[in-house]
């Protein structure tokens, strides 16, 4: 072969390359993804963002971390001193009502006209507001505070994990256990 004809070959390749690589491509038929009919929830703050992607962004199907503490609860309440002793057990009807996206009040823990404040986070740990910057929120009585945290299970929404201490003029406990959505 001589140098003209492979020359020319480079250059017929090289032409016909670029004639098929500037074809435009043509679909056969139209994709069809029945995934893409799904709602999802868009909204960062709530627990199921993006449960449920690819599809049709639906905010109304959203969970907001309140969402899952709300409800009527049964606390199954085991008191312990200080030196970790078994003072007492109760069990107690709670009442959590939503205040908004990741607030919630908590009646019936001390008496049935009084609230306690949480904050509450996606993945379903809610923690006792502080107040003023003291250590926890002050109970009926002057010299009473409670502060802690509380855990809701994300996936089996009917148990609340609580784990709160108290502190009084009387000494500190702590309230352990779980409550029951009824």
């Amino acid at each position: 072969m001589s140098l003209k004809s492979i020359g020319f070959s480079i250059v017929v390749m090289l032409c016909l390359s670029i004639f098929l690589a500037c074809t435009k491509w043509k679909d056969t038929q139209n994709p069809s993804d029945p995934r893409l009919t799904q709602k999802y929830c868009n909204d960062p703050f709530a627990v199921n963002y993006n449960w449920g992607f690819p599809g049709l962004p639906d905010n109304s199907t959203c969970i907001f971390p309140s969402d899952l503490y709300t409800g009527t609860y049964l606390f199954h309440d085991s008191i312990y001193s200080i030196a970790n002793v078994l003072v007492d057990t109760n069990q107690i009807l709670l009442r959590i009502y939503k205040k908004s996206l990741d607030k919630v009040a908590i009646c019936g823990f001390y008496n049935a006209a009084d609230s306690l404040y949480i904050t509450v986070l996606k993945n379903g740990n809610g923690s006792i507001d502080s107040l003023q910057n003291m250590p926890g929120q002050n109970l009926p009585s002057a010299l009473d505070t409670i502060n802690g945290s509380c855990y809701k299970y994300v996936i089996d929404t009917l148990r609340l994990k609580i784990n709160w201490k108290i502190n009084s003029d009387t000494g500190t406990y702590f309230h352990k256990g779980t409550a029951i959505k009824q």
